[in-house]
């Protein structure tokens, strides 16, 4: 094997843009971004809707990785097995997981992250495809105001927060317990049990809390629609022209256990494996200088928002997909 040693960080940049995405995950409501005033207050329409959803990107993101490799053959495995590793160089691995927090600024500027302290080898190769495993259980933490007072768990106001509590995609509690926070459901018209809450500026409490958002399904629920890999082969071909513009590759992603092996329900599901199949392979040869991820996700999370006795009632956040992009010059 031959190895070139570099003597960067790899770093971890959110781009909070508006642009298409490959889902590998859905919510019920499909979102634009958020409507804004002069303020910089969320506005909300007079008539809300009996479900309305935002997007935004939140003022922190908190992701948990376990590895990321770059591969000679195809990771995915079959469609209802696991990832095949046994093609890949791994070029972070931690069985603890590290979690890095990207930070974002009112103008969408975010601050890079380190993932990979000191010096970095990769094995000089020609890569199709690579890979990360992430933690399922997406962390936001997130603050903002709006031109209309919102409800939220436990009082009224122009200012919401989020709180430290739990919630899934499938809105169960399968999940468990996950970032010291038992899952729970979402009931629009019970307060309690709302993640968010809102009330005056003064109220905001600081450090603002994180609320965590559970991927335990890639169907539409925990029953006989559970599924544990995107469509049917576990990449995204029904998207592939728009996935290859925005990220060189068709993405694909697979929900794994915490031995990752692959997940059979909500119950098990710890993981997300997310793999790319480059449209033109990466190149790490001798004259490589730096190596880059960056993520693109849709505005990162979305807002959701039921109307209760003719008052907005803004119930949770729910982190939106978000896409790899790896590049290397």
């Amino acid at each position: 094997m031959v190895f070139k040693i570099f003597k960067y960080n790899i770093f971890f940049i959110i781009c909070f843009v508006l642009l298409f995405t490959g889902m590998f995950f859905a919510h019920d409501v499909e979102a634009a971004a958020c409507d804004r005033n002069s303020d910089n207050e969320i506005t909300i329409s007079s008539n809300v809707a009996s479900e309305e959803e935002c997007e935004f990107p939140p003022n922190t993101y908190r992701i948990t990785f376990y590895k990321g490799g770059l591969c000679t053959a195809d990771p995915m495995g079959t469609a209802t097995g696991s990832a095949d590793l046994s093609s890949c160089f791994l070029f972070f691995e931690n069985d603890s997981g590290k979690a890095v927090s990207l930070v974002s600024s009112a103008t969408g500027v975010l601050t890079p992250s380190t993932l990979i302290d000191g010096g970095l080898s990769l094995e000089i190769n020609t890569y199709p495809y690579a890979f990360l495993i992430l933690d399922n259980a997406l962390e936001m933490q997130h603050t903002d105001t709006f031109s209309a007072t919102m409800t939220g768990s436990s009082a009224t106001g122009t200012s919401c927060w989020s709180l430290k509590k739990t919630s899934t995609n499938s809105n169960t509690t399968n999940a468990g317990t996950r970032n010291g926070v038992a899952a729970a459901a979402i009931n629009e018209g019970t307060r309690s049990t709302y993640t968010i809450d809102c009330g005056s500026s003064g109220d905001v409490p600081s450090p603002v809390p994180f609320t965590t958002d559970v991927i335990d399904t890639l169907g539409d629920d925990c029953g006989g629609n559970f599924a544990a890999i995107f469509g049917t082969t576990g990449w995204d071909t029904a998207e592939e022209a728009g996935s290859a513009a925005t990220l060189g590759g068709i993405m694909g992603a697979k929900l794994l256990q915490s031995d990752d092996t692959i997940a059979t329900d909500c119950t098990n599901s710890s993981k997300i494996f997310y793999a790319i199949d480059f449209t033109n392979s990466l190149d790490i040869n001798e004259n490589t200088s730096s190596f880059d991820l960056s993520f693109k996700v849709k505005t990162g999370v979305s807002m959701a928002i039921s109307e209760q006795s003719s008052a907005p009632h803004y119930t949770n956040l729910a982190a939106n997909p978000f896409q790899v992009i790896f590049t290397a010059e």
